[in-house]
């Protein structure tokens, strides 16, 4: 399996700084989101596979950083509204 790296712009973010969401790309239409495991946490993608499998990490509720797998990535993603 090939990992290709996505493109920088959204890293975890230090406490003073807003909370970050990665977009999710499907290759048409509208950027969308992954989820986060909390909704007070960052998340970030580092890869993604042709398998629709997006490697990253995402901040927990006690604010740790925890490294995450999204599997089917693409039926994941949703527009945030």
């Amino acid at each position: 399996m090939m990992f290709r790296p996505v493109l920088p712009g959204h890293r975890a973010p230090c406490s003073t700084h807003t909370v970050v969401q990665h977009p999710y790309w499907p290759g048409s239409g509208p950027m969308l989101g992954l989820p986060r495991p909390a909704a007070t946490g960052a998340s970030g993608a580092e890869a993604v596979s042709d398998s629709d499998r997006v490697g990253g990490y995402a901040v927990n509720a006690k604010g740790v950083r925890k490294a995450v797998v999204w599997t089917c990535a693409s039926k994941q993603a949703y527009l945030p509204g």
